[in-house]
């Protein structure tokens, strides 16, 4: 038998004073919120850090992080460089999937 693993749910939290999107990992929750950097890079062919990096000013840790899902939340000024990079909303980068009970 396998090992049952807990399904991870983010809660976001707006935070107007460090202008930052906090995704709290949880594992108990009715929805989840999922990044799709990846499937953006990979809609507009980015092949790797580099480019997103000179372009947008954003580090490719945090590049990284994001890209993985390993990150604790994203800077309005990220989000902002990473909408105007690929020429998209918000929501074409932050996806809510609402749990399927």
């Amino acid at each position: 038998m396998g090992t049952i693993l807990p399904i991870l749910v983010y809660t976001v939290y707006l935070s107007h004073e460090l202008h930052m999107i906090e995704l709290n990992n949880k594992c108990v929750g009715d929805h989840v919120i999922r990044n799709k950097l990846s499937v953006l890079m990979g809609e507009h062919k980015v092949k790797n850090f580099v480019l997103l990096e000179k372009e947008t000013g954003i580090t490719r840790k945090t590049l990284a992080k994001l890209y993985n899902d390993e990150g604790k939340g994203i800077d309005y000024a990220t989000l902002d460089a990473l909408c105007t990079f690929f020429g998209c909303q918000p929501g074409d980068i932050l996806e809510h999937v609402p749990d399927e009970d």
